[in-house]
């Protein structure tokens, strides 16, 4: 007797590391056992499907203000990075196995109800940004199935303190939540709050790209198509910045200017958008200085690009969670920024491993981060506890998909 699987994500998400905990988790459940039929629901949020003039009134951006003015511009200024990566996105989805567009709760519950198991997971899943400012409940799954499983695996709040939401916020958590039948989440210090909102037991489970091996990892590497620009750095000692805040490099002048004194490329993923009315004419000199100083910049990359960018590189600087990991799993010399209100993903997971060391704040000093980043890594006791918490992991999903 086959096995119906959804996953319910941020598969709609122009994310590098929201596809790749995708497509690992996909790839994982589609051979967790035998005769396993996994699908992802093409769940379209409301947020995502809005038109920029909805965005701006709902967030409250008309006005007269300098600041008002920029956001704006910002939000005008991303559509054509946003359509040319959609593009890019959607190339990799295909190779996976989407539901029809779904949108709407009543849409997502006939979807839902026609699976064994939803699995809601992993990423900013529970974010209470859907909730506060969209009014938008989806993964919460807040409605009864009769037979459907419902599994939160790997979820996460994506902010540092969910304790700190408004009260009707974490009433709505409690409430939801609560009708699942096996709950897991990314960052271990929120199981404690969770825990006792839901009052049942929450475990703590790697987030998907660690549950799928290296060796697999390189093996997709075999069939990327390098761009002709990017084979000459490919082979040259470079430092990759994965930067999910395009403002990070501004704060990294001193430290790129040190490594290119040392011979070294520097590539960087977000190239900061040029905005003199929001953040004044004190960008423009950095912005146009970098664009000239030699720098590669990679921001159209697919996510097997970027894993090959990670592989190939001498040292990683990174603010994401997801380029922390990959650092890890290919075992490459690097340190982590702290972004504010979003450090607790990135601590909780360099604890877990021991590499508490290569975390460092933002305003550090940049000779002081370049000696930790050339400090070595030990990695052998880093892969041990890998394959011990992989397996814990993985044990933790197979659990999961039974019903008690």
């Amino acid at each position: 007797m086959s096995l119906n699987i959804s996953i319910l994500t941020l598969q709609w998400a122009l994310n590098v590391g929201a596809y790749l905990q995708l497509y690992s988790l996909f790839h994982i459940l589609s051979r967790i056992q035998k005769n396993v039929n996994v699908e992802i629901i093409n769940y379209i949020p409301k947020p995502h499907s809005q038109s920029l003039n909805e965005k701006i009134r709902e967030r409250g951006f008309i006005g007269g203000t300098k600041l008002v003015a920029g956001r704006i511009l910002d939000q005008i200024c991303c559509l054509g990075f946003e359509r040319r990566k959609k593009i890019l996105f959607e190339k990799y989805l295909n190779n996976l196995k989407l539901t029809e567009p779904v949108i709407g709760l009543n849409e997502l519950f006939n979807v839902a109800e026609k699976f064994d198991t939803i699995v809601v997971g992993s990423d900013w899943v529970w974010s209470p940004e859907f909730p506060m400012h969209y009014h938008e409940y989806a993964y919460l799954l807040p409605f009864k199935l009769k037979t459907t499983l419902k599994v939160a695996y790997s979820a996460s709040f994506g902010i540092d303190t969910p304790w700190k939401v408004p009260s009707t916020i974490q009433h709505l958590y409690g409430k939801y939540i609560r009708d699942f039948d096996f709950v897991s989440l990314r960052e271990k210090s929120h199981i404690p709050f969770l825990s006792k909102l839901i009052k049942k037991p929450v475990y703590n489970a790697l987030d998907p790209v660690f549950l799928t091996e290296k060796m697999l990892w390189e093996h997709n590497l075999l069939n990327v198509k390098i761009p002709d620009e990017m084979k000459n750095f490919l082979n040259e000692d470079y430092i990759f910045i994965y930067n999910l805040e395009p403002y990070l490099i501004f704060e990294l002048k001193s430290l790129l200017s040190i490594f290119q004194r040392r011979g070294y490329k520097v590539v960087i993923y977000k190239l900061p958008r040029l905005n003199p009315i929001y953040n004044f004419i004190k960008d423009i000199s950095s912005f146009f200085t970098l664009r000239l100083g030699g720098i590669k910049f990679a921001e159209y990359i697919g996510p097997y690009e970027f894993i090959l960018i990670i592989s190939n590189s001498k040292y990683v600087i990174t603010d994401s969670f997801h380029g922390t990991a990959f650092s890890i799993i290919f075992e490459k010399p690097f340190v982590s920024i702290s972004r504010p209100k979003a450090s607790i993903r990135i601590r909780d997971l360099l604890d877990l491993f021991k590499l508490q060391n290569r975390f460092v704040y933002y305003n550090a000093d940049a000779v002081e981060i370049s000696k930790k980043l050339e400090e070595s890594i030990d990695f052998k006791p880093v892969a041990l506890k890998l394959e011990y918490y992989r397996r814990k992991s993985l044990e933790l999903l197979r659990t999961s998909l039974v019903k008690n």
